[in-house]
């Protein structure tokens, strides 16, 4: 019997209709559990290349400077999928680039000492698709082991 609700607890109904999405829709299936523990795995991976101070080049992942990025990285049930992202806000503005039309202020003082405006660019340092290319076939046999244990 499912549970009723009145017109008030709409914020229950929608937890009830997130929860039966996510058992019914396979967010807790095995494989895709294990599928997105291997890609958030391959993701923390890639952002965990030392840089010594040094800033990567673009095109390439971002360096570890601090290891934050690389520790933001989570995965976890979402809707009716499992979802895996980094979570700082920084971490698109590195995947995607930035090249901002609009001045952005600084903490420097200009020659008329006003503070300097300057635009903002940041080369794309792409990091997400080669994770999921450098797992996709291990993703595919965690899926395929759930499906049919005891293997191929």
């Amino acid at each position: 019997m499912s549970p009723s609700f009145s017109l008030l607890d709409l914020g229950g109904l929608n937890r009830h209709v997130e929860q039966s999405l996510r058992i019914h829709g396979g967010a807790y299936d095995e494989g895709l559990k294990a599928s997105s523990v291997i890609l958030a795995r391959s993701v923390r991976k890639r952002l965990s290349v030392r840089g010594g101070g040094t800033p990567s080049r673009p095109g390439e992942p971002p360096r570890k400077q601090k290891g934050t990025l690389a520790r933001s990285v989570s995965q976890g049930a979402a809707g009716a999928g499992r979802i895996v992202a980094v979570q700082r806000f920084t971490a698109a503005m590195l995947e995607q680039g930035v090249n901002t039309s609009l001045p952005v202020r600084s903490g420097r003082k200009g020659k008329r000492g006003r503070k300097a405006a300057r635009t903002l660019v940041i080369a794309a340092r792409p990091f997400m698709d080669a994770a999921l290319r450098a797992v996709e076939g291990e993703m595919a046999g965690a899926t395929v082991r759930a499906i049919r244990p005891g293997g191929l």
